[in-house]
């Protein structure tokens, strides 16, 4: 689904400086259809740039990135992407923001508002479809930001620490919410997170990254079945593994950019 082929980024805030050091260096990756792939790491070390990348927010520096065989040039609604805080229209009601996307891709009005309705369903929205933003909770909120790019049908979600300005309770019951549209819908998860329980919770395979020039330090597949138990020996067992790969890694000295992490 996703390739990245010896892909590089460097940023640099004076166009003439051309020897910025690389936030991802010669970085090559497979990233198969219907797989769920955390990515971890120290800040720094280039898990937002990869998922910017794979949006099409920004190109690489060298190298070249497709999407089910195709170059990505730009975003598209097949790749959907969710952030950390849902940024959703205060002025438009939890309908409206969730159509909002379907109308501005040329969706009729009738066909929009079906889809809409179905995509609040998905998340447990359908009975606040007339609430204002300033009503919901963070959980709420983030919940129509993910049925607002489910409405869009998107191949992939690409989520970005999106449950980590939450509660504790309301991270879980989200991350059973993904995993229940990702087993349903088949999409492919690029899932950038901070918590190595996270990771282990909801991945199919976790990439660990570190400073340019080697990025890529760890990719685990993670062969556990599901349903998963948080508490389970083999939850604990996988999340010590993946802390000590990532107490291996030499902290990111590099300045952080434009919101990297």
């Amino acid at each position: 689904m996703f390739h990245f082929d010896r892909v590089s980024k460097q940023y640099s805030d004076q166009p003439h400086v051309t020897d910025a050091p690389p936030i991802l260096s010669d970085l090559s990756l497979h990233i198969p259809a219907h797989q769920f792939v955390c990515v971890l790491g120290p800040s720094g070390c280039g898990k937002t740039t990869l998922l910017n990348l794979a949006a099409g927010f920004i190109q690489p520096s060298q190298g070249r990135i497709t999407f089910a065989r195709q170059p990505i040039n730009g975003p598209s609604p097949h790749r959907g992407v969710v952030f950390q805080d849902a940024t959703l229209f205060p002025w438009l009601n939890v309908l409206g923001n969730v159509l909002f996307g379907l109308r501005h891709n040329g969706y009729s009005k009738n066909e929009a508002k079906k889809q809409a309705e179905l995509a609040l369903q998905q998340v447990g929205m359908q009975q606040h479809a007339k609430d204002w933003p300033a009503m919901l909770s963070g959980g709420m909120r983030q919940r129509v930001a993910i049925a607002r790019i489910l409405a869009l049908k998107p191949q992939a979600l690409l989520m970005d620490e999106p449950f980590s300005a939450l509660d504790a309770n309301s991270r879980e019951h989200l991350q059973d919410t993904l995993l229940e549209l990702w087993q349903r819908e088949q999409h492919t998860v690029l899932y950038i997170t901070h918590s190595v329980e996270e990771a282990a919770y909801l991945a199919d395979r976790v990439l660990i990254f570190g400073p340019a020039p080697h990025n890529l330090h760890t990719d685990m597949v993670i062969d556990m079945p599901r349903p998963r138990l948080r508490s389970s020996m083999a939850i604990q067992k996988l999340t010590k593994q993946l802390r000590e790969q990532l107490n291996q890694l030499p902290c990111c000295l590099k300045p952080c950019h434009r919101g990297e992490n």
